[in-house]
């Protein structure tokens, strides 16, 4: 895969420490196709790079918002990123993913309305609150064509 463009997302601060998040293009050369992923980056109060991790859900990721947690249970400062995901049979889920303080992913979980009988489900929300929970809101549509505002929320254990 080659990377040929990124789109600067949103950033946010932790004791100094800055991450950033956003979709990053390329292209899959093996299958000629144009694929999308969020890419998270860290750097520390120097402003040197510290770690950079990829979600790729598919090859086909819209992050939006980033977020972090301090953890006082266990130390750790954890990055979230918020995403909406496009599944191979071309239905949108929300997502969120959980990183540690390395940058390894903790932990990714997807939320589709009402199951496996909703295709669009466009996140535009994103809140961590001081215990780690993270809230991903937007909209659901089924295929029955109903639409509803909707909130999920995962504790820091997913």
């Amino acid at each position: 895969m080659q990377i040929d463009q990124g789109d600067l997302g949103p950033s946010a601060l932790c004791t100094g420490d800055v991450y950033i998040t956003g979709d990053s293009h390329g292209i899959d050369v093996s299958e000629n196709k144009i694929i999308q992923q969020c890419t998270t980056v860290k750097y520390d109060t120097d402003g040197v790079f510290q770690w950079s991790a990829v979600y790729d859900a598919g090859n086909n990721a819209r992050c939006f918002d980033i977020a972090v947690f301090e953890d006082s249970s266990d130390g750790q400062t954890y990055a979230y990123i918020a995403s909406t995901v496009l599944t191979a049979d071309d239905w949108e889920k929300f997502a969120v993913v959980k990183y540690d303080s390395a940058g390894t992913q903790v932990w990714e979980r997807t939320y589709s309305f009402i199951g496996s009988s909703s295709y669009e489900n466009t996140a535009s929300s994103f809140h961590l609150d001081a215990n780690g929970t993270a809230y991903i809101g937007g909209q659901g549509e089924t295929v029955a064509g109903w639409i509803a505002a909707t909130v999920v929320a995962f504790d820091k254990d997913g």
